[in-house]
């Protein structure tokens, strides 16, 4: 979202609508979206960033907040007690809660929060593993909070492929001269090996970055076999009667997710097989290989962020401080519990800490281990690599913006 000066006034004064509602003197600042009320929140959407948005929302959900009231008999049980706390210092001053809700793709996280289209349960904020498009961010913020790449991969002995944009658009074509491996490995005994192109659910963002960003929205013609969801290969993998069928497939698939899942076969190559391993293999693109240092630098073609994404009403980018940052918007309930979220996601800094999922005890405050420090690692185990600290690709504190 490159916000230009008419649409920094016009947040500004959303900002100013919102914060107008008075709210009581034991409350949190209206300058935050803290209330002194725990909220639940839900994120919908992608599939590439279940699994990761998990663990980001296992470290906010046991960071440090307020005092909260504990006796059994009162009714504000659980929420914060207001005494003396005006000042939220710490990574969850209203101990809100994050969920994650099932995988529908990161087009559907998206029309869920622009209102087109329902999603059960209902969310509140959206996870996408592309960026907006057409007139999505006029609406919408989108944070992006890691990178990932898209990788081409091949299964079983079908090993070292090397393949060109060019070589691929022929392929998800189904142009004729691109229908056996020998295409791809100028290799004339694989001459009677058809390859298997296998398609991807329409909604997801591995597919729209793909199909539309990288091949440059190539039609797919009817040699596409499928639409299973991102990154999920035993569906794939069941549609294979032996091991040399499964050779022949081709697909992509997200970097980060194909370092840490677990390659299983389904049902097929006989029920005895059932559940065995089958390999991956990575391809090269365009003479580049993924890794982690070509995701963070971006010399692998097909790179993109993983983003966090709200409706901009409930938390934007300030565009007088892009550096801290301090998103502005709603300053209570759900939307106020989403913009603090948004927050913790872009902090670029480990001046707040962790007294619970840190190593050492501490305050919130002076002691744990810092928010920032856990941050990377949650993504790091999960295959994705940190926004780089320089540079465009970070905008807005640790994230960004798009």
């Amino acid at each position: 979202m490159k916000i230009k000066l008419s649409t920094a006034v016009a947040l500004f004064s959303v900002a100013a609508g919102l914060l107008a509602g008075a709210l009581p003197a034991s409350a949190a600042p209206p300058s935050t979206g803290n209330d002194n009320l725990p909220d639940v929140i839900i994120g919908g959407g992608s599939d590439t960033t279940y699994l990761i948005m998990q663990r980001l929302d296992d470290l906010y959900n046991s960071a440090p907040g307020c005092t909260i009231i504990t006796s059994g008999s009162s009714a504000d049980k659980g929420k914060c007690n207001g005494t003396g706390q005006t000042t939220p210092t710490t990574g969850n001053f209203d101990h809100d809660v994050v969920v994650e809700a099932t995988p529908t793709g990161s087009g559907g996280g998206i029309n869920a929060l622009l209102g087109t289209s329902p999603y059960n349960p209902g969310t509140d904020y959206a996870r996408s593993s592309r960026g907006p498009s057409g007139t999505e961010g006029s609406s919408l913020s989108f944070y992006g909070y890691a990178k990932d790449s898209v990788a081409v991969i091949t299964f079983g002995t079908r090993t070292g492929i090397s393949v060109t944009k060019s070589q691929l658009q022929a392929v998800y074509r189904c142009d004729a001269n691109a229908r056996s491996w020998d295409f791809l490995t100028g290799n004339p005994a694989d001459a009677s090996s058809p390859i298997r192109p296998i398609g991807m659910n329409t909604t997801s963002g591995t597919y729209s970055v793909f199909q539309s960003t990288y091949l440059g929205g190539v039609t797919f013609g009817a040699c596409v076999e499928g639409t299973p969801f991102e990154n999920d290969v035993k569906p794939v993998l069941a549609t294979a009667a032996t091991a040399a069928d499964a050779a022949n497939m081709l697909w992509w698939i997200s970097f980060g997710d194909w370092q840490t899942y677990p390659y299983t076969r389904d049902a097929g190559f006989g029920a005895s097989n059932a559940g065995a391993t089958v390999k991956s293999n990575l391809a090269t693109v365009d003479g580049v290989l993924p890794s982690n240092g070509n995701t963070t630098n971006g010399s692998y073609p097909i790179t993109r962020f993983l983003y966090h994404v709200t409706r901009t009403a409930d938390a934007a980018p300030d565009p007088a401080d892009l550096a801290t940052p301090n998103v502005i918007g709603a300053t209570t309930g759900k939307a106020g519990a989403v913009r603090e979220y948004t927050e913790f996601l872009c902090r670029a800094s480990n001046t707040l800490r962790s007294s619970v999922a840190g190593p050492a005890s501490g305050n919130g405050a002076t002691g744990g281990t810092g928010l920032r420090t856990l941050l990377t690692q949650a993504l790091n185990a999960e295959g994705f690599v940190q926004v780089p600290s320089t540079g465009t690709d970070r905008n807005f504190g640790a994230c960004h913006t798009a």
